[in-house]
């Protein structure tokens, strides 16, 4: 009889344990959480605004990351039209209430923001001290991942501290990084607390795969538009709770080389051609980067993979582009490593 109750009590536990367990991760189905880097230390013409949104999918496992560029400037009637990045500053309170419905301008979705976290610069340096970012060989973070003047290489630091982040072996971080906004609230505005950090941690844990997504933008008038032309493809890859479509036939490439590397580009191209890739142009590029970026401005999810797969490095990054002339663009970096023929020779 005393088994059998022991029994019972322990099949109590566990289903209870299973149902806050479900109704932990349930909750956060369609979580959207708001990252805004807000500096405040530094001078007027130098603040910096950094928006990042996060939605898990749990069917998927998938964590998709959405990028806004805080120069976007939103046009309005009757009211001077300034960027993001301006009109936050210029908000004498609730910034981050003006945040939200900003984006909701942008998105003809009912997008919901659960969470969010606003921290200045200097304490977010301090922040990555605290995740030993010096022992993943990721030093260059520090300076790169805000303050580079490249949009396309802030990125590409961006997806590398996420990624790090959200991996399996270094899951262990993202319990710092909730711990760390609970105890330092005096220095972080944040609306997450005890309960939630639980939720966001559950829901979290089991992610396989990181899409990363770059608002579509287009350089109008000496400013950077919102391209609406792309905002659709743009809210449906962020919002659907889609799998991985089938590889697309016909995939155009343009490949340049970043990296400084002699004939770095042709080598790529003999591997993607040799690898079923249209891959109609190439040639050098006018910046230097340390990591291979593959720009996918349509939507060969699948593609883009597989390029990453040959290549053996490359942060994707999805970003519609007004009638680009090619469907995957590869910028290669410095740590791509591709040898051939003639490198066996000398």
């Amino acid at each position: 009889m005393i088994k059998k109750i022991i029994l019972f009590v322990f099949l109590v536990i566990i289903s209870v344990s299973l149902f806050f367990y479900y109704k932990n991760t349930s909750d956060l189905k369609s979580n959207t959480t708001l990252f805004i880097v807000n500096d405040k230390k530094v001078t007027d013409d130098d603040k910096i605004l950094h928006l990042i949104l996060f939605r898990y999918i749990p069917k998927n496992k998938e964590l998709k990351v959405l990028f806004i560029d805080d120069k976007i400037t939103i046009i309005q009637k009757k009211v001077k039209s300034r960027s993001f990045n301006e009109n936050y500053y210029l908000q004498k309170e609730n910034n981050n209430l003006f945040i939200k419905q900003e984006i909701k301008k942008i998105f003809t979705n009912d997008m919901t923001i659960d969470n969010y976290i606003c921290v200045d610069v200097e304490d977010f340096k301090n922040f990555l001290n605290t995740l030993d970012i010096e022992k993943d060989n990721l030093k260059e973070l520090k300076n790169n991942l805000l303050l580079n003047e490249d949009y396309s290489i802030k990125l590409i630091y961006n997806i590398k501290f996420i990624k790090n982040i959200f991996g399996k072996i270094n899951r262990f971080k993202f319990l710092k990084i909730l711990r760390y906004i609970k105890e330092n609230k005096n220095l972080i505005d944040t609306d997450i607390d005890s309960i939630n950090v639980l939720k966001i941690y559950l829901s979290l844990k089991n992610i396989d795969n990181i899409c990363f997504i770059d608002v579509p933008t287009i350089n109008k008038r000496k400013r950077v538009e919102l391209n609406r032309d792309f905002i659709d493809k743009t809210e449906k890859m962020f919002f659907e709770d889609d799998t991985l479509p089938k590889e697309q036939d016909n995939i155009k490439v343009k490949v340049l080389n970043a990296s400084k590397k002699q004939r770095m580009a042709i080598k790529v191209v003999d591997k993607l051609r040799n690898n079923g890739f249209d891959v109609f142009e190439w040639g050098s590029y006018i910046k230097i980067y340390d990591y291979t970026l593959i720009l996918n401005l349509t939507e060969n999810k699948q593609s883009a993979l597989k390029i990453q797969k040959i290549l053996g490095c490359g942060e994707i990054l999805y970003r519609f582009e007004d009638k680009p002339f090619e469907d995957i663009r590869v910028i290669i970096g410095k740590n791509c490593n591709i040898s051939d023929e003639l490198d066996t020779k000398r």
